[in-house]
C-alpha cells in the first residue's frame, strides 16, 4: 500500500473514531499495529467494553456496484469476510464502515433497523457468504443508543 493510500485510510479511521467518541462520550482509538497483534479490527474503545469489531475501508474506484454479482472482483465481499473473521476472533459483532473518495461513509452490519433507509445484500457467491444491511453511517450511529455500542 502506498504512503498516500495509507494516509487516506488513517484519516478515514480518525474521522470514524471521532464520531464514535462524540456519540459515546468515551475515548475510541485506532487498534495498534493495524490489527496485526492480538486485537483485531481498526478501532476500539479504550475504557469500556465495546460490542462491534469495526473495520474501516476507504477506496477510490467504485468496484462495489459494477461487480456486485462477481465475488472475485468485488471488494465488499473480501472486506466483509475479513471483518467477520476478525469479529469472530474478538467475540464481537462485525461492522464494516466504508466510503468511496468524497462519498459519505456507509456501514454494513448483520442487523436490520427497519426505521432507517437501507440496502440489503444477501449473496453466497464464491467462498464468501454475505447477509448484510447497508446504512449511511451517520444515520445508523444516530439510531444506536450508547448502550448498544459500549458497556456503560
Amino acid at each position: 500500500m502506498s504512503s498516500k493510500q495509507s494516509q487516506k485510510g488513517s484519516r478515514f479511521e480518525y474521522q470514524i473514531r471521532d464520531l464514535l467518541t462524540d456519540k459515546c462520550g468515551v475515548k475510541w482509538d485506532r487498534v495498534p499495529m493495524s490489527g496485526a497483534g492480538a486485537m483485531k479490527g481498526d478501532l476500539y474503545c479504550l475504557t469500556n467494553h465495546y460490542y462491534y469489531c469495526i473495520e474501516c475501508k476507504s477506496f477510490k474506484d467504485s468496484v462495489i456496484m459494477e461487480n456486485l454479482l462477481s465475488a472475485k472482483s468485488n471488494n465488499l465481499y473480501m472486506w466483509w469476510e475479513q471483518c467477520t473473521r476478525e469479529a469472530e476472533t474478538m467475540r464481537r459483532q462485525p461492522a464494516l464502515i466504508f466510503k468511496k473518495d468524497r462519498g459519505k461513509p456507509l456501514i454494513a452490519v448483520a442487523e436490520e433497523l427497519p426505521e432507517l433507509n437501507r440496502f440489503s445484500l444477501t449473496s453466497d457467491l464464491g467462498d464468501t457468504y454475505v447477509d448484510v444491511y447497508i446504512y449511511l453511517f451517520t444515520e445508523w450511529l444516530a439510531a444506536k443508543s450508547i448502550e448498544e455500542l459500549v458497556l456503560i
